[in-house]
């Protein structure tokens, strides 16, 4: 379907303020999709290095980066807009205009991009956190930035180990350098240079609860006076995997999804106005005149329709006058020839003599 119009000076005026309006709504969506990058890169990032298999470094730079161009591009084309509605100006804009339009259509490219990664991403995400953080909780001990992040991951996402509280029982994550190998207790716990046991790092404590927190022995119920592991618990219950996979889906796939679709439609309806705003400028001042009545088209195809439909026009136009004496309908034997149709003022003219 083309979509082809004339445009007056009146039109092209109201086409001018709907692109000042559109690329506000653009600008508003771009700042979106530049805080959605810039909360995935300082807030999220950290933690989900703690996932080895998993790898999104490129998100956010693609967030912001398509953010921060749709911002500087709906900017602008308010400037654009508001120059173009003096008529002796226009023609100083039709560079800037068709430099614009090529700008929108890269970072249309780039939102679909990134909108369509996102709502793939849920597949990808299944697959890489299936280790989870066990990798990394297995370098608590001897990694003081894992360590750090760790803990700070836990008591953030309010969640306890990969699954549950339960995976530090099966990690050594206390450095043997800090445990005294001649006590017999300990000495029971260490196999092969590991210590094991149901201790929890002191992050999943559960500061709900009112009993202060116990982070040793936390199943053995009698090194603890009136306490049952299974009612009094003052851990988080909850895996961290599925915590950070919930804030990831929640936080900024689905924001990503949504808010990329609104940002789509707004930089679509910006480059269409915009198509229609600089293509009726072009074609009125080839005409010599910016305020004359011209064609607005998305592509050049456009032109040929419209040529057609006003050629139709016209000869509609042309044969709706009637003539003073129109020739009679007389039919026509098959196989004669017909009689050629003299009009009457024809035939008041007087013949030429040989």
């Amino acid at each position: 379907m083309c979509l082809a119009c004339v445009c007056s000076e009146r039109s092209r005026i109201r086409t001018c303020r709907m692109l000042m309006l559109f690329s506000v709504f653009g600008a508003t969506s771009s700042k979106i999709f530049l805080m959605l990058g810039y909360d995935l890169q300082v807030c999220l990032q950290k933690y989900l290095a703690l996932v080895d298999t998993y790898d999104a470094s490129w998100m956010p730079i693609l967030l912001m980066t398509t953010g921060s161009i749709g911002l500087v591009l709906n900017v602008f084309g308010i400037f654009l807009g508001f120059r173009s509605l003096y008529p002796m100006q226009r023609s100083q804009l039709i560079v800037h205009l068709f430099l614009h339009e090529l700008g929108c259509g890269l970072v249309i490219v780039m939102i679909t991009f990134a909108t369509v990664l996102s709502a793939v991403h849920q597949m990808y995400l299944d697959i890489t956190f299936r280790d989870g953080l066990l990798p990394s909780m297995r370098k608590y001990r001897n990694n003081t930035l894992v360590k750090t992040t760790l803990d700070k991951l836990q008591m953030e996402f309010k969640c306890c180990g990969n699954d549950g509280y339960m995976d530090w029982f099966q990690i050594a994550w206390i450095n043997v350098a800090y445990l005294d190998s001649d006590d017999p207790e300990i000495n029971i716990r260490l196999r092969n240079g590991n210590y094991e046991s149901d201790d929890v790092p002191y992050s999943c404590c559960d500061p709900a609860k009112t009993r202060p927190c116990i982070v040793h022995h936390v199943h053995d119920d009698a090194m603890h006076f009136n306490y049952f592991h299974e009612k009094d618990l003052t851990l988080y219950k909850g895996g961290c995997r599925d915590a950070l996979m919930q804030r990831f889906n929640e936080g900024v796939l689905i924001p990503i999804f949504v808010s990329g679709s609104m940002y789509l439609c707004m930089m679509a309806a910006v480059l269409t106005v915009e198509r229609y705003l600089h293509t009726s400028m072009v074609t009125a001042l080839e005409q010599g005149n910016p305020l004359l009545e011209s064609r607005g088209y998305v592509a050049e195809c456009c032109i040929y329709l419209v040529e057609d439909v006003f050629g139709v026009m016209l000869k509609a136009d042309k044969y709706s006058t009637k003539d003073e004496n129109p020739r009679p309908s007389v039919p026509v034997l098959l196989g004669s020839t017909p009689e050629p149709y003299i009009s009457s003022t024809a035939k008041k003219l007087p013949s030429k003599s040989t």
